[in-house]
Formats: structure tokens, sequence, C-alpha cells
């Protein structure tokens, strides 16, 4: 009897070191990829806290000067979160996401009747991988901004 040829002429198969490869490749890649994910996310975290933050001093400054009432903002770093109070009453409590912290910055402050604030003040906030955004508030002004 003849043996029967496992692979026919003119087709090529893989082999099992070839299957390796491939997997360690996608293996790499994927891990690289993941990376990547990561400090993207990190990145968008600190950026959409550091707006909320911003958004929230606008709305304070913006309602003092339409309620004719002082505004309070204090900041507790060491549970990363702050508070809004209205004419001394809390409005709400916000809580930075996970990963992002209070570097720098006023433990409190406020907004006057006329919208001016107590002083001029910079924020700091920073993810774990080191990036930081500042919010930056004018003293006289009264201007809001971020600035990396």
């Amino acid at each position: 009897m003849k043996r029967m040829a496992l692979r026919s002429k003119g087709e090529s198969g893989t082999s099992l070191l070839e299957v390796l490869l491939v997997l360690v490749l996608v293996s790499v890649l994927g891990g690289i990829a993941f990376s990547l994910g990561t400090a993207t996310l990190d990145d968008y975290r600190l950026d959409r806290n550091a707006r909320l933050l911003l958004s929230d001093l606008r709305e304070s400054r913006e309602k003092a000067i339409a309620e004719n009432v002082w505004q309070e903002i204090k900041v507790y770093p060491s549970v990363n979160m702050y508070r809004l109070l209205s004419a001394g009453q809390r409005v709400r409590d916000l809580t930075l996401a996970t990963g992002i912290r209070f570097v720098s910055g006023p433990m409190d402050f406020y907004f006057d009747p006329r919208g001016i604030p107590s002083q001029g003040e910079t924020i700091i906030l920073a993810n774990q991988r080191g990036r930081s955004l500042r919010i930056i508030l004018a003293p006289v002004t009264g201007r809001l901004r971020i600035s990396p």
C-alpha cells in the first residue's frame, strides 16, 4: 500500500512554529494597545474632572451674581472631594474620579455677591501618571480657565 501524502502538490500549510509566532506577536501588540488605552483613559479622567470643577466654579460665580449671595467652595484634598455652598448652606459634594487628586490649591474660597473671588487661585489636579492641569482663577475679574 502506498502511503498517502499529508500535503498535496501545490498546497501549503502552517507549522506549529508559525502559529506560535503569530500568537506571540498578537499578544505583544495587545499588551501595547492595552497600556496605551489605560494612559488615554487616565488623561480623559483628568480632563473630565478639571472641566467639571471649572464648570462648578463658573456656576458658583454666576449664582453669586444672579442671587446676590455668597458662594463658597471648600476643598478636601485628603478625600479628593470638594463642596459647594450657597449662603452657608451645602449645595452638593463632588468626589474626583479614581486616580485623580488635588496636588495644590486653596482649601476654601468664595465669590461675593458681585462675583468677585476672595483671592486669585490656582488649583492643580493630577492623575496617576503625573500629568497635571491647572484651574486658574483671576483675582480681580474672576475669569476662570484651564491651563496645562
